[in-house]
């Protein structure tokens, strides 16, 4: 959180029932902005390409950065400040991979690490 630059807008986009979760927990990272979106039946990739196609528009209008976080994201302590220093005054575009996780393998070698 702390690399996080002061003035941050966090565009949460989530079906009715989730959004209050998701705000909320979103909330200490900066002002939220929520997007309530329902998804036809085999629509969910047209919809998250149109919530992208929307976000990237905003970002390019108001000279932004934009970082996209999906659910299944995990950060290390520092790397976002890294990616920051480097890349956020380029004017450049970078598109990564994100990395995976097995969940039950993390999450017993997190509790692991956490007990050492």
């Amino acid at each position: 959180r702390a690399a996080i630059p002061a003035g941050t807008v966090v565009s949460v986009w989530s079906d009715a029932e989730t959004m209050a979760r998701v705000a909320k927990a979103s909330e200490p990272l900066g002002t939220v902005e929520q997007h309530i979106v329902t998804v036809p039946p085999g629509q969910h990739y047209a919809v998250q390409t149109a919530a992208f196609v929307d976000e990237v528009g905003i970002a390019v209008r108001q000279d932004a950065t934009m970082l996209m976080l999906g659910p299944d994201n995990f950060w290390g302590d520092g790397s976002l400040g890294n990616l920051l220093a480097i890349a956020a005054e380029t004017n450049a575009c970078f598109a990564v991979p994100h990395v995976r996780v097995d969940q039950d393998l993390f999450m017993r070698l997190l509790a692991a690490i956490r007990q050492s």
